[in-house]
C-alpha cells in the first residue's frame, strides 16, 4: 500500500472592508449589545494547537511520523478555519451596529462594502439574534452576501448557533456552518467567474466545558463534516468527516485524539475514491499512536490496515502496514521498528483498548444533523 496523501484543503472566507470605527450609539443599550458580543465563540477556544511541523514523507524509525503528517495539518486547517470565521465576526460586531431590532432581538452590523469582489455592489453584513427559549440555540449569527443595501436579500455564507454558558467566556456549544454552494450561487446569479471559487460546504459542531468525569480538567470537542468539498473549485471533491478532542489537565497535560473518515481519491492511482479512517492520540503534543484502515477504489476487495508509534518529537518509532485480501489472508507489506519498544505503555495496546472517542461515539442525531447540513445547506 502507498503512503497515503489527503488532498490538500485549501479554505477560504469572504472578506469584506470594515468601516472606520465610530463612536457608539448613545441610545443603544451598551450592556444589552455586550451580551450579544459575547455570544461569538473565542477562537483560542476552539483551535487545535498540534504540533503543525511534524511529519514528512519519510516511512523509517527516526524520521517524521507519516500519519501525523497527514491528519494533524487537516485537523489544524480546520480550526484554523473556524477560528478565521470567528475573527471575522467578531471584527464586524466591535463596530458600532447599524440597527437593532427590539421585536426580533437583533443587532445588524452593515451593509459593507465586500471589497475583495469583483462584483460591483457586492457587500456583505452579520447580524446576531436572541432566539426565543426552547430553540435548540440562545443566539444564532451570520455573515452574508448581498448586493446593494436591500438586508432582505441578503444570502448568509456563514451561519453559526450558539449557547454561551453564563458568565463564563471560554466555555459552551455550537454549530457553524461555511456555504461554498450558497456564495456560488451568489456569484453565479450576479455574472461572478466560479471556475476557481471553492465548492461544497463544512458543518462543524463544537462544545468547551469541564469534563464530566469529576476530574480537573477542560474538555474541548470540535466534531465536522466536509461534503462535495474543493477548495480551488474543481471537479473532483472530497467527503470528510472528523472528529478532534482535546483534555487539558489542571496538572498542563493533555491529550488530543482525532479521528478521520475520507472519502475520496486518497491513494490517487486513479480517479478512484476510496474510504480511509484514521485515528491518532498525542500525550502532549508528542508521544502517540496512530492507526489507519483503508478499503475500496484501487484497494479493491482489499483491506489495508496501518500501525504506527511516535515519540515526544513526533519521530517515527514503530510502522507497519498490513493488507488482508477477500480470501482473509494477511500479509505484512512494510515494517520499520519494533512494536515491544516503539509502542510504549499506554499505546503498547490497539487504541480501542484506550477507550479514546472516535466519530462512532459521536450522537447519531449530531453527526447526522452535521452531515446534512454539509449536504444540503441550512433549508435541508
Amino acid at each position: 500500500m502507498k503512503t497515503l496523501a489527503l488532498p490538500a484543503l485549501l479554505l477560504a472566507a469572504t472578506a469584506c472592508t470594515l468601516p472606520p470605527v465610530e463612536t457608539p450609539d448613545p441610545t443603544i443599550d451598551q450592556a444589552l449589545l455586550a451580551r450579544y458580543r459575547s455570544a461569538v465563540p473565542k477562537k483560542q477556544n476552539l483551535s487545535a494547537t498540534l504540533p503543525e511541523s511534524a511529519g514528512g514523507a519519510g516511512a523509517l524509525v527516526g524520521d517524521p511520523a507519516v500519519y501525523p503528517a497527514m491528519a494533524v495539518p487537516h485537523v489544524v486547517g480546520v480550526n484554523t478555519m473556524i477560528g478565521n470565521i470567528l475573527d471575522t465576526v467578531e471584527a464586524v460586531v466591535a463596530l458600532p451596529p447599524t440597527l437593532y431590532n427590539s421585536e426580533t432581538r437583533e443587532f445588524v452590523w452593515g451593509p459593507f462594502d465586500n471589497g475583495d469582489s469583483p462584483l460591483a455592489g457586492d457587500k456583505a453584513l452579520v447580524y446576531i439574534k436572541e432566539q426565543d427559549e426552547g430553540e435548540d440555540f440562545q443566539f444564532v449569527f451570520a455573515f452574508a452576501r448581498l448586493m446593494g443595501d436591500d438586508i432582505a436579500t441578503a444570502a448568509p455564507v456563514i451561519w453559526g448557533g450558539v449557547n454561551p454558558t453564563p458568565d463564563v467566556e471560554d466555555q459552551g456549544n455550537g454549530v457553524l456552518l461555511l456555504d461554498f454552494e450558497a456564495s456560488r450561487a451568489f456569484g453565479e446569479a450576479n455574472g461572478a467567474d466560479l471556475s476557481a471559487e471553492a465548492r461544497g460546504r463544512f458543518a462543524a459542531g463544537f462544545a468547551r466545558g469541564p469534563n464530566d468525569d469529576g476530574s480537573d480538567s477542560m474538555v474541548t470537542l470540535v466534531v465536522g463534516s466536509f461534503r462535495g468539498f474543493n477548495g480551488e473549485g474543481g471537479t473532483e471533491t472530497i467527503d470528510v468527516d472528523h472528529l478532534w478532542g482535546n483534555v487539558a489537565g489542571a496538572d498542563g497535560n493533555t491529550i488530543d485524539f482525532m479521528n478521520l473518515a475520507v472519502e475520496g481519491n486518497v491513494l490517487q492511482d486513479t480517479t478512484a475514491a476510496e474510504t480511509l479512517d484514521m485515528q491518532l492520540v498525542l500525550w502532549n503534543r508528542g508521544i502517540g499512536r496512530g492507526e489507519v484502515l483503508l478499503t475500496g477504489g484501487d484497494a479493491g476487495a482489499n483491506i489495508g490496515e496501518g500501525t504506527e508509534c511516535w515519540d515526544a518529537a513526533v519521530e517515527q518509532q514503530y510502522y507497519q502496514v498490513t493488507v488482508t485480501d477477500e480470501a482473509g489472508a494477511e500479509t505484512v507489506v512494510e515494517t520499520e521498528g519494533d512494536a515491544a519498544t516503539g509502542c510504549p505503555a499506554p499505546f503498547d495496546v490497539p487504541l480501542a483498548d484506550l477507550g479514546i472517542p472516535t466519530l462512532a461515539d459521536v450522537d447519531d442525531g449530531i453527526l447526522g444533523a452535521l452531515q446534512n447540513a454539509a449536504e444540503n445547506g441550512l433549508g435541508g
